[in-house]
């Protein structure tokens, strides 16, 4: 007589087997469901000390954002608005945000941001940088 070979897990393993991959498979649906865009890096970069004005505040997150919902918010250490001009998306670089400021006086200034991605998350966050007399 020729005993049968079982390629599957013992029936006492199988629940803990299928419990486990389902663990696994819903830790890795809740990270995509919870992805958003995220700021990578800006100009100036956040917590920087600049000796020059910057003419535009640029940000960089890591997936495409709609061209039309966003919004950058600039205030000084006293928390009053700083003046901005055209924010856009950049065409090329869909991932790029562009703002133009004008000349900023030596202080500390805050950058808000708020961005819908192409996925439908909206998204938000700030930095503050400096700039030396």
């Amino acid at each position: 007589m020729t005993a049968a070979l079982h390629t599957c897990a013992p029936p006492r393993t199988r629940p803990c087997v299928m419990t486990g991959a389902l663990i696994l498979l819903t830790l890795a649906m809740s990270a995509r469901l919870a992805a958003h865009s995220t700021l990578v890096r800006s100009q100036p970069p956040a917590g920087a000390t600049l000796t020059t004005p910057p003419g535009e505040i640029i940000l960089w997150f890591n997936e495409r954002l709609e061209r039309q919902f966003h919004a950058v918010t600039v205030t000084d250490g006293q928390g009053r608005t700083i003046p901005t001009q055209n924010p856009h998306v950049d065409r090329a670089d869909p991932t790029k945000l562009t703002v133009a400021v004008e000349p900023l006086p030596p202080g500390v200034y805050r950058v808000r941001w708020r961005v819908l991605s192409r996925d439908g998350h909206v998204a938000e966050g700030a930095f503050s940088f400096s700039i030396q007399p």
